[in-house]
């Protein structure tokens, strides 16, 4: 059942991403976008991996998604780009793809070989070591960054309130 989870979800993402790439309305773009962010916090939430699943969605799909909102509708519409251009940026584009299509099934295959070291431990001279250590668990990490990061913790969040300020004031109409 996991598995069919994890594949409707895989699906749901790559046809989000497809469609953030192909529609033309920036909008729309921008939903689908969030589509694609929560499928992706889905495959995290199969993971166990609940921390992120949260900060997928928080962050992601709450935080950047309205900030594209906002400069898409600070700039107004889309702008319209020629055809000429356009076909000049194919040389750059091309090879760039390729490399990240290499880096894919890299990481596709480095992938599978983990999965088979997974359970898998190393004699050291102190005991066994597990390969590939488990993650911590949401709480114990929410205990960290509130207790030992703090500090900064709060300075990030006061960096991120002038950015949005500084944005606000600069956007804003004569």
């Amino acid at each position: 059942m996991q598995l069919v989870t994890f594949y409707i979800f895989s699906g749901i993402a790559v046809l989000s991403a497809l469609m953030v790439i192909t529609r033309r309305n920036p909008v729309y773009c921008a939903l689908w976008l969030v589509a694609a962010l929560f499928s992706v916090a889905g495959i995290y939430l199969l993971l166990r991996a609940e921390f992120l699943a949260a900060m997928q969605i928080l962050l992601y799909a709450g935080g950047i998604v309205v900030l594209f909102l906002f400069v898409i509708l600070l700039v107004g519409g889309e702008p319209r780009m020629e055809r000429r251009y356009l076909k000049r940026q194919l040389y750059f584009t091309l090879p760039l793809g390729l490399l990240i299509l290499g880096e894919v099934i890299f990481i596709i295959f480095r992938g599978i070989v983990g999965a088979s070291l997974q359970g898998r431990t190393v004699p050291l001279e102190g005991g066994e070591v597990s390969i590939l250590p488990r993650a911590g668990h949401t709480a114990s990490l929410g205990k960290v960054l509130f207790t030992d990061f703090l500090f900064p913790f709060e300075v990030i969040s006061m960096i991120l309130l002038v950015a949005l300020i500084g944005a606000s004031l600069i956007g804003r109409r004569e």
